[in-house]
């Protein structure tokens, strides 16, 4: 699946000025990492297209950092290693941020997410701040609007999120793998006084988890599921 993301990546980078990279850090053992290395052309290795690198320890919000803090870009970019790239989701991001250079409030701004089983009327945005405080959830913005958090997809300038915002903070530098870092990330931006953005673009379509048929549904009869589409172990 990382080979189909990164493939999906590659060709959505060719409308952005200038190109784009991909970093990717694993954290998986040395017999693993070498498979990973298989699956990712090498002629996009040797061009500088895609990097790979390697960490000892499972957590994913340092992986992030090590990320930014090896991109060369002004942007950043967040995707899952699962993942398919909405046509011109990435076009549309950067050219919202461009958009907004000189505004010195911008935090994240985010494409929609959806889900591989579910049609796109089902993507969404997470989180709408025009109701309460932390919003409602499974919205999707029709128009450029302000929002609380949300998780990946997201984009923000690379100096900013290193420097100003400080990244993840402590789940980074303890090295704790926790899941609900996106939403920490996505409120310590708001609590800083900084805006996160939701975009109108494709969304980026996550593969899995898939419903298992059960009979609990969802407001469109989607049958919801319990089983999970990848299996984490003892690492979970």
């Amino acid at each position: 699946m990382l080979a189909v993301t990164v493939r999906s990546c590659i060709e959505e980078l060719q409308p952005i000025q200038g190109g784009g990279e991909i970093v990717v850090v694993d954290n998986s053992d040395e017999n693993k990492f070498k498979a990973l290395n298989s699956v990712i052309p090498r002629g996009y290795k040797l061009d500088g297209t895609v990097k790979v690198l390697r960490q000892d320890y499972p957590c994913l919000f340092t992986a992030r950092e090590t990320a930014a803090r090896e991109a060369k870009g002004e942007y950043i970019l967040c995707v899952d290693s699962h993942m398919l790239i909405g046509r011109d989701m990435i076009k549309d991001l950067v050219d919202f941020m461009d958009g907004r250079v000189n505004d010195t409030r911008l935090g994240f701004a985010h494409a929609p997410i959806n889900w591989a089983h579910q049609h796109e009327d089902r993507a969404k945005h997470d989180r709408d701040m025009s109701v309460d405080e932390l919003g409602n959830w499974g919205f999707q913005v029709k128009e450029k609007k302000r929002i609380t958090w949300k998780g990946m997809p997201w984009i923000c300038r690379r100096n900013w999120f290193l420097n100003d915002l400080g990244g993840y903070g402590a789940l980074a530098e303890h090295r704790l793998a926790w899941g609900g870092g996106d939403m920490h990330l996505g409120i310590k931006t708001w609590l800083l006084g900084y805006e996160n953005w939701g975009v109108p673009c494709r969304p980026g379509i996550h593969i899995g988890p898939f419903p298992n048929g059960n009979k609990n549904t969802d407001r469109n009869s989607t049958p919801i599921g319990k089983d999970k589409y990848r299996v984490y172990g003892t690492q979970a």
